[in-house]
């Protein structure tokens, strides 16, 4: 109902819908609030004084200054003791205001700042992004992780606040920049080579910023072992390097085999990508195991490097079926097999099959990857010559043509 008090226009409402709202008509809180972008679509707004709005989780909080990144870049919120005091690390944090630059950073700075707000808390962290030396200018206020860096170009013991270092990575040299209210204030300079994973800035020129304990971390050499040996490490974290012949290669898994025993890299398609059979392979990493198989994971590999090519692969080692077990990842030759069972003509890709040599039965299991997918099953005896593993109990694994050979 409409009416008029005194020449104002008023709605009354008497009864239960009388007013009817369309949500999509209802106004914002602050219909002149802007719209949210992407922080790196903020960076491109950087002297044009329009104000934005840009969200993002805080990684790092060091005196009047909180970093937030979102999938696209990262940004500074700088000289704002306010947001840093309100802002915790893992916050999704929204700040208002225009983007600035000093020095080549980019930032919220104070004077630009028009609001902030804290939307949630207890955000995980995003990975950091893996990256070179060369590359830290392209990812600036961002969370990374740079391998093999050595401080070079100081003679002092420990590290001091407001002070800069030079820092290399053997052919990129940056700056290393330890602010006042780094963890790493007073600690010791590494003396060899170091990792580093935090945040990136700018000063004239990249640098990096170690803030928080954990952000530099020194190197560990790995201890040289046969792959017998590296077994014996499964379960104690201890860094590992192996060397080996690679003897197959399918799906992302790497087999690698020594004088002393056999493992599997797997799950690193990387690793897959650049290595071939006749390979020598080094392997840094941690050794576990997945269902009893021994093998070198994904998460697990520090690097890897090709040694050499074109090597001859060992000679299978002649073993019953009832010794697999003994052998695992490693080149044998078992004669005398028959397949049981199988109920279908042809092999069939991540299929397991029983298979036997009169006295013992063990698993033939044909990997997707397998030339043998859609080859006839054997329907008598036959030998088999390749690689083994272990999924519960002991496998073999025909993989190429020629691993298995009908008698």
């Amino acid at each position: 109902m409409f009416a008029t008090f005194r020449g104002t226009g008023q709605l009354n409402a008497h009864d239960e819908g009388d007013l009817i709202f369309d949500a999509d008509e209802v106004p914002d809180d602050d219909p002149d609030a802007p719209e949210v972008i992407s922080i790196a679509d903020a960076i491109d707004t950087e002297g044009t004084g329009e104000v934005v709005a840009v969200e993002g989780l805080v990684t790092r909080i060091f005196g009047g200054t909180t970093v937030i990144e979102d999938g696209t870049a990262g940004i500074v919120v700088s000289r704002r003791d306010d947001v840093a005091e309100a802002a915790e690390i893992g916050d999704e944090l929204q700040v208002i205001g225009s983007v600035g630059q000093f020095n080549g950073l980019f930032q919220l700075d104070s004077g630009n700042v028009e609001d902030f707000e804290v939307l949630s808390s207890g955000n995980t962290l995003p990975d950091p992004l893996e990256i070179g030396l060369d590359e830290v200018g392209d990812f600036q206020s961002r969370l990374v992780s740079i391998g093999g860096l050595e401080i070079t170009g100081t003679d002092a013991a420990t590290f001091e606040g407001g002070t800069n270092y030079e820092v290399t990575d053997g052919s990129t040299t940056s700056t290393l920049r330890i602010d006042g209210d780094s963890f790493y204030v007073g600690e010791p300079i590494p003396d060899g080579p170091f990792d580093f994973r935090g945040i990136t800035g700018v000063f004239n020129d990249p640098q990096i910023f170690p803030l928080l304990e954990g952000d530099i971390e020194e190197a560990v050499e790995p201890t040289d072992l046969s792959i017998a040996d590296a077994k014996d490490t499964d379960g104690t974290d201890e860094l590992v390097a192996v060397t080996g012949t690679v003897t197959r290669v399918f799906g992302r898994s790497t087999v690698i085999q020594d004088g002393t025993g056999g493992i599997v890299v797997s799950r690193r398609q990387d690793v897959a990508d650049a290595a071939a059979a006749g390979d020598e392979l080094r392997v840094v990493g941690t050794v576990s195991t997945f269902n009893g198989l021994f093998q070198l994971d994904s998460g697990n590999v520090e690097g890897f490097e090709v040694l050499s090519s074109g090597n001859p692969l060992p000679d299978p080692v002649e073993i019953t079926l009832d010794q697999v077990g003994d052998f695992q990842s490693e080149l044998v030759l078992i004669t005398g097999l028959e397949v049981e069972g199988a109920g279908t003509a042809d092999f069939e890709g991540g299929t397991n099959y029983d298979v036997t040599d009169g006295s013992t039965t063990s698993t033939l299991r044909i990997d997707g990857d397998s030339f043998y997918v859609g080859e006839p099953i054997p329907d008598g005896p036959f030998d088999f010559r390749g690689i083994t593993g272990a999924f519960n109990g002991p496998q073999i694994f025909p993989l190429i043509d020629g691993d298995i050979t009908e008698q």
